[in-house]
């Protein structure tokens, strides 16, 4: 049984190669210079699996790779989801004096602190790779940022990590026209990891939004995509509220597969500018519970604290550690009411008893309670990190 090959983003000596490489170990991984439009326009018209960055710590969505518009536009298929820490290793040419520095567009964001405290007028370049040849090949060009761990070529090391602090990149394996209906032997073993055990489905809505308010429909949403759970596990899990028109956000929703759109997102009397775009995949893993294995990696801390919030240089998260919820967005004045109106949905279905929870989510609960009757959803203080 033969693994199938996965088109990853600028091949497999690319961060998203790496990343692949890391989660894929015995696949295939092909692609050299192809560009995120021409991988876009492949998944519309042949039947393959590509890696795409989708989003990340620092920079926020990366819209030029497409992913969020691909699947709101059902033009692809999501099979696969995970985060992985980002490392930038920074060598330059000996003897010189460091003015400007080279590296994937990406990571002027990710790596903003050490460009910024070096001074160092930054080039941007399609990705890793190519970045470092025209380090190597132009003499113009002083140092470059580049994973850790290659420096074959001998470069004197500046930083061993020049990124900025909690800094992941969350991938996507998408599928081409037809994927979903491959054989098992087209899977090979990714069978099993992908296809065999696929317990979450994918969903979005898309609806206009304004900073720090959310109007009566937009609640309503809300309300009835969390009407029905049971336990924490039931509750449908916002990961990404990304900007899809000015004006106009997308939710994009992991959840149980037992759930039933048609009947928990009902849009009557809902305004016609809420849309509803169900089946955008499935996985075999929930994001939230890989997001707590990075964030123990990068950010020790972080299941010590409540509540979370952290500010990227284009983006934040939010994340509620004890219920495993993490919401990433692009404007905290959009991202944080709809993170407080969740939290205080939990609270509201525990007080009448009918969300069931761990010993520990108990205790979490009873230890807000009082406050969350004082105040509704404005009792929650986030604790900022990895500023």
């Amino acid at each position: 049984m033969t693994d199938p090959t996965i088109l990853a983003y600028s091949g497999e000596n690319s961060q998203t190669g790496f990343a692949v490489k890391q989660e894929f170990p015995t696949v295939v991984i092909v692609g050299n210079n192809e560009s995120f439009e021409e991988i876009a326009a492949q998944l519309q018209t042949k039947s393959i699996l590509s890696a795409l960055p989708m989003w990340n710590s620092h920079k926020g969505e990366i819209k030029q790779s497409k992913v969020i518009e691909l699947l709101f536009e059902k033009k692809s298929r999501l099979f696969h989801m995970w985060p992985a820490p980002i490392l930038f290793e920074c060598l330059k040419k000996p003897d010189r004096q460091m003015t400007n520095i080279i590296s994937v567009h990406v990571a002027e964001e990710q790596c903003s602190n050490f460009i910024r405290d070096h001074n160092v007028k930054f080039i941007e370049a399609d990705n890793t790779p190519v970045a470092y040849k025209r380090f190597k090949s132009d003499d113009g060009i002083d140092a470059v940022l580049r994973r850790p761990q290659e420096n074959n070529d001998g470069f004197e090391v500046v930083s061993k990590h020049a990124e900025n602090p909690i800094n992941f990149t969350s991938f996507v394996l998408l599928g081409g026209v037809g994927v979903q209906y491959w054989s098992k032997s087209n899977w090979g073993s990714l069978y099993r990891d992908i296809i065999k055990n696929a317990q979450n489905l994918y969903l979005g809505i898309q609806m206009p939004i304004q900073p720090a308010v959310l109007s009566d429909d937009q609640l309503e949403v809300l309300e009835d995509l969390m009407g029905e759970a049971k336990t924490i596990q039931d509750v449908p899990r916002i990961l990404f509220v990304s900007e899809r028109t000015p004006g106009v956000c997308g939710l994009l929703i992991e959840a149980d597969p037992g759930l039933e759109i048609s009947d928990i997102l009902s849009d009557d009397g809902l305004s016609s500018d809420i849309i509803i775009i169900p089946d955008m995949g499935q996985t075999s893993s929930q994001y939230p519970s890989r997001i707590s294995q990075v964030m123990d990696k990068l950010s020790p801390g972080y299941r010590q604290h409540d509540f979370v919030r952290h500010r990227g240089r284009s983006t934040c998260f939010y994340a509620c550690p004890p219920l495993d919820l993490i919401t990433h967005g692009y404007e905290e004045d959009v991202v944080e009411p709809v993170v407080r109106e969740i939290i205080s949905k939990y609270f509201e279905m525990y007080i009448k008893g009918t969300l069931r929870c761990t010993e520990m989510q108990q205790a979490f609960f009873d230890k807000h309670k009082p406050r969350y009757i004082a105040a509704g959803k404005y009792f929650i203080e986030f604790t900022d990190i990895g500023q």
